[in-house]
């Protein structure tokens, strides 16, 4: 895993890095939260920058709240497919989405989306 974050930009890792901790330090503030498994979907392939580097994120995330961190693949449609089972899950706080950049631009390359992107979802890191 080493090798991969060395091949990997630093602005990536940082931008990255710092999305999850803003993530784990907004969610100290919250109310007995998170008393389960969280997880995470992940709208790109296996094996993916993204990927990558939301495991290794995504794992330091666990360890700081104590709870699982549960990464959950579902790749295709340029992401949609994954941001589709997260905008129909139960809007509890224990089920994200990893993004990009990718979502902003769903809107204008996609006539018909099986959710809206603004209204559908809540950012907690922009």
């Amino acid at each position: 895993m080493t090798s991969v974050l060395k091949k990997l930009p630093v602005w990536l890792l940082r931008a990255t890095s710092s999305a999850f901790l803003t993530i784990v330090a907004v969610s100290v503030n919250a109310q007995q939260w998170p008393t389960r498994a969280i997880k995470v979907i992940s709208p790109y392939p296996a094996g993916s920058a993204s990927d990558t580097v939301s495991r290794v994120v995504l794992d330091e995330v666990s360890r700081l709240l104590g709870q699982p961190v549960i990464i959950e693949m579902r790749p295709g449609a340029g992401g949609s497919i994954g941001f589709s089972a997260v905008a129909r899950s139960e809007p509890d706080g224990y089920t994200l989405v990893t993004s990009s950049s990718s979502m902003a631009t769903e809107r204008v390359l996609h006539k018909a989306l099986p959710y809206d992107p603004i209204r559908d979802f809540i950012p907690v890191v922009k």
